[in-house]
């Protein structure tokens, strides 16, 4: 089962995709995944492989208004979908808040 969530980041293409990928920008919004990347299209996409094995794909897609940030994941099987969902979107939130407060 893959579960998708999102957010509009209200600031710029280069700054969304900066703060996604500079290791101290990570350490301030993200919380304890680790993967090796698979593929990286810059200022577009990002697909990696967690320590698990299951599979990521982040896309960031500019668009009027702001950044959509679309991050699509394999559930894992010990956690209901839903609770997963939750809290991926929570940290996706807090990706959101944290670019957005960098001005």
């Amino acid at each position: 089962m893959r579960i998708t969530v999102e957010a509009v980041v209200q600031a710029e293409l280069t700054a969304v995709w900066d703060a996604w990928n500079n290791p101290a920008d990570i350490e301030r919004w993200n919380a304890d995944f680790e993967g090796t990347y698979t593929r990286i299209v810059p200022h577009r996409t990002i697909e990696y492989r967690m320590s698990d094995g299951r599979q990521v794909k982040v896309e960031v897609v500019e668009r009027p208004g702001g950044v959509l940030v679309r991050e699509t994941f394999d559930a894992e099987t010990r956690n209901p979908p839903q609770m997963q969902r939750r809290g991926w979107q929570a940290i996706l939130d807090n990706f959101r808040r944290h670019v957005e407060a960098r001005g």
